[in-house]
């Protein structure tokens, strides 16, 4: 099952704030890797929420795996 959602932009803008705020990190996102997930992310379209993907999108969904 896929771990990537579609977020809508105050969705994204929250996710975005969220890990600026608890200052998320890279070491963080290595140790919630997966061996599917992305090795690399647009990071004008995409976040790391924790070892979920979510893409900026017009709404909120999750795409078919």
């Amino acid at each position: 099952m896929t771990r990537i959602f579609e977020a809508d932009q105050a969705l994204f803008d929250m996710l975005e704030t969220i890990q600026a705020t608890f200052q998320s990190s890279q070491l963080e996102r290595a140790n919630y890797a997966q061996p599917d997930d992305p090795r690399v992310l647009d990071n004008d379209k995409e976040v790391d929420f924790y070892g979920t993907i979510f893409r900026r999108s017009n709404a909120n969904r999750r795409p078919p795996a």
